[in-house]
């Protein structure tokens, strides 16, 4: 199997975090990885030019340019050139830890019957940090997980997916403001078994 990861990151008007960002994918203990950075030309800040700085030191950053999209179009717009068998997203106002990818690819191992593979995180909001999900490592249900806990269990950030079954599920919904991911998710688990790893990447 190919184990290359196709990593996509949306950025807009995002200056302040987006080093941070790109850098905590770069830093991965995984390094079989492409990074596909979709900026959009209309932000009025220097992400496109700190984007530029940083791809041009790192031959696995590609970048996307689109203009006025939302945020499931320029996902999926990522996903057009990426060529990854797995497949992430990261927004630009959030980071990994560095063994993120490779704990991973080593749970999906573990647990092949998923279609997706989610672990947990730190939610942080208005200075508070707390560990988002309430859920034991392994297989787990989806729509009980979410009505339990008061954060999604699976979250955008912190999610491993074959590309065979986002295509499958038809993508990001796009012409939708928000719960694009959530959408997705739903679709997804219709068709699959989901599984979740305890552990704060």
């Amino acid at each position: 199997m190919n184990k290359t990861i196709s990593i996509i990151i949306p950025a807009y008007n995002a200056e302040k975090y987006i080093e941070q960002c790109i850098e905590s994918v770069i830093h991965q203990t995984y390094a079989d990885l492409e990074i596909i950075v979709v900026i959009d030309d209309t932000s009025v800040d220097c992400t496109n030019e700190k984007v530029e700085q940083i791809s041009s030191l790192d031959k696995r950053i590609v970048i996307v340019r689109q203009h006025k999209k939302k945020l499931g179009e320029a996902r999926n717009g990522g996903i057009d050139v990426a060529s990854g068998n797995y497949i992430l997203f990261l927004d630009a106002d959030d980071w990994w830890d560095e063994r993120f990818l490779e704990e991973m690819v080593h749970f999906a191992e573990e647990n092949p019957d998923a279609g997706l593979w989610a672990c947990n995180y730190w939610y942080v909001k208005r200075g508070k940090t707390r560990v988002a999900v309430e859920q034991e490592s392994g297989y787990f249900d989806y729509a009980e997980s979410y009505l339990r806990n008061e954060a999604m269990p699976v979250w955008t950030g912190a999610v491993l997916m074959q590309r065979d079954v986002f295509d499958e599920s038809g993508g990001f919904r796009v012409g939708i403001r928000i719960g694009e991911d959530f959408l997705l998710w739903s679709s997804v688990a219709l068709r699959y078994r989901f599984a979740f790893l305890n552990k704060v990447l």
